[in-house]
């Protein structure tokens, strides 16, 4: 089985607006709106440098992500024999506006993501909306500060045991 990481960011604009993108499967014409985010690439600092380059390439929103954690999910998609891991980041709103222009030649991206829009809770209500969590009463006032992200380990315990073999 294979694993993905994926990065998704919370933002909010002044209004309490969400921002989210609008997808869909072409094959089956299936639609829902989700946050935006994506996969940890090898040229990402971390978690949160992954959040905002995937923001503005969905989006063409710039943000700044919080050094926090708020939410972790998982799914598993099945006809890819895919394990993914959904890391929720809160994150400040600080220019642009909503457009997928940047998805231009990206491939499966610019087939799949139609629109990138501010979405009120109430407008949030009548749509499917993926996770599901956003729906909640504590999605939209949470409080919570989330979990503290403590940077990248030095990968001692990997280099340790390379060492260790390459010394026998």
């Amino acid at each position: 089985m294979k694993h993905r990481i994926r990065v998704c960011a919370i933002v909010f604009n002044d209004k309490n607006e969400l921002l989210l993108i609008k997808a869909d499967t072409p094959e089956s014409q299936y639609s829902w709106w989700s946050l935006p985010g994506g996969g940890v690439e090898r040229e990402d600092d971390n978690l949160f440098q992954t959040a905002e380059r995937e923001t503005f390439e969905e989006t063409g929103i710039t943000i700044k992500t919080h050094n926090r954690i708020q939410y972790i999910s998982e799914y598993y998609e099945g006809d890819r024999a895919l394990f993914h891991i959904q890391i929720f980041v809160k994150a400040d709103y600080i220019s642009g506006t909503p457009h997928n222009r940047n998805l231009i030649g990206k491939g499966g991206d610019e087939k799949a993501i139609k629109k990138a829009a501010w979405i009120s809770r109430q407008k949030t209500a009548e749509l499917i909306v993926f996770p599901e969590f956003i729906h909640t009463d504590e999605f939209w006032h949470s409080t919570k500060d989330g979990i503290e992200y403590k940077g990248k380990s030095s990968g001692y315990y990997f280099h340790h045991t390379v060492l260790k073999e390459e010394l026998k």
